[in-house]
Parts: C-alpha cells; structure tokens; sequence
C-alpha cells in the first residue's frame, strides 16, 4: 500500500509535461523528440539558421524549410514574413516524401 502512495506521489510531483509548439507524437524515440525540441528552440529563436542543422528550403514552396532529425523523422517551418520561423509539422521520413505541404 505504501509503495502505490509512494508511487502517485512521484508522478504527482513530477514535473508537467513539455508544451510542444508542434505535435511530436510521431516521433517514437525519447532522444528524438528531445532533439526536435532542441532544433525548434534553436532555429524559432534565431539562435541558429536552419542550414546549421541542414534544412533545405521545398523548390515547389520556397517558403516552406524541411529540417532532418535523421533518416526517419523531419521537421517542417514556414518562414513568415519578416524571416521569422515557425514549426509546422514533424513527420516521418514516408510521410514527408508522398505529402508535402503546399
């Protein structure tokens, strides 16, 4: 019985989970959604251009710029106008190649 109370008591206490500007339910890998997270923060702030984590610009919508995690999983922002960068969508590799964003 005290093992249970100990037990909800962590969970209670434990810290919220992350709001993600995007939905990373896609992405199966805690280490992979943690660099998603990582990427986002860095690329939405200014921090770092999206091409120091070679993101490539669509050639069908130029404002569209597709970010790889690693052979599976991408992350897509729209550049607004003003250059600012904001996530779209993060996909699977598949799912990436047979629908891109228009």
């Amino acid at each position: 019985m005290e093992g249970a109370q100990i037990a909800r008591e962590k969970r209670e206490s434990a810290a919220p989970p992350v709001a993600d500007p995007v939905d990373l339910s896609c992405i199966q890998s805690p280490a992979m959604m943690a660099k998603a997270r990582r990427i986002i923060q860095a690329i939405t702030s200014g921090k770092s251009p999206y091409t120091a984590f070679r993101g490539k610009r669509l050639t069908s919508n130029r404002s569209i710029i597709s970010v790889p995690l690693n052979n599976d999983y991408r992350i897509l922002f729209r550049e607004l106008p003003g250059g600012e960068k904001k996530p779209i969508k993060a996909c699977t590799h598949e799912t990436y190649n047979t629908k891109k964003p228009k």
